[in-house]
């Protein structure tokens, strides 16, 4: 099966996400290595995923098998380890997530963003605090976290990102997640807004 993941050969007729999630069952500890060569091996970002779902999803994965792909110099190293996290959502990371909302390329920033969005509703008062950083682009990243947890909260943010953030790209985004993401609580927080404007 690790011969079908590392093979450059598209097949259709094979589901790669099937057979990493089949080696990820295994749980054999040797295969972790061959996981991360294969990733090393692989040309582009998308092409390395499988075998870093299936190194997610291992039971028994050694962290620091996976702190190997996190400070690589290979973005596409970085980035796949960024997903191999998402299956874990171990708290140790959240720091080293945050650290690279602002990394220069666009699948470690777009794997650090779904990645912490998956530890859900909890994490809301931490991306608060993010989100009074000065810098507008760290708050278009931390708008795309938020705007990935359905939560009334997160609609509450939203809104009041849009309404009252002076920079356009940060009000915009917000505006963009709020309408796409937040459905039914995107609907009452708008009421809300109107029924207090209109009291005022």
């Amino acid at each position: 099966m690790l011969e079908k993941l590392s093979s450059n050969d598209f097949n259709p007729e094979e589901d790669e996400i099937e057979i990493a999630d089949k080696i990820a069952e295994f749980n054999d500890p040797r295969t972790t290595s061959q996981l991360i060569a294969i990733i090393k091996k692989k040309d582009d970002f998308y092409d390395a995923l499988p075998p870093a779902r299936a190194l997610g999803k291992m039971k028994n994965v050694s962290i620091d098998s996976i702190k190997e792909l996190l400070y690589d110099t290979d973005p596409k190293c970085r980035a796949c380890g960024i997903f191999s996290l998402s299956f874990l959502q171990d708290e140790e990371f959240i720091p080293y997530l945050f650290s690279v909302l602002n990394d220069p390329n666009e699948h470690v920033r777009q794997s650090a963003i779904s990645t912490l969005a998956g530890y859900g509703n909890w994490i809301i008062p931490l991306l608060e605090e993010h989100l009074r950083s000065a810098d507008p682009k760290k708050r278009v990243s931390i708008i795309g976290i938020i705007g990935r947890i359905k939560d009334p909260e997160s609609a509450k943010i939203l809104l009041h990102l849009f309404l009252n953030d002076e920079y356009s790209e940060v009000s915009d985004e917000a505006l963009i997640y709020f309408l796409s993401s937040q459905g039914q609580y995107a609907y009452s927080e708008l009421l809300k807004s109107i029924q207090d404007f209109t009291n005022e």
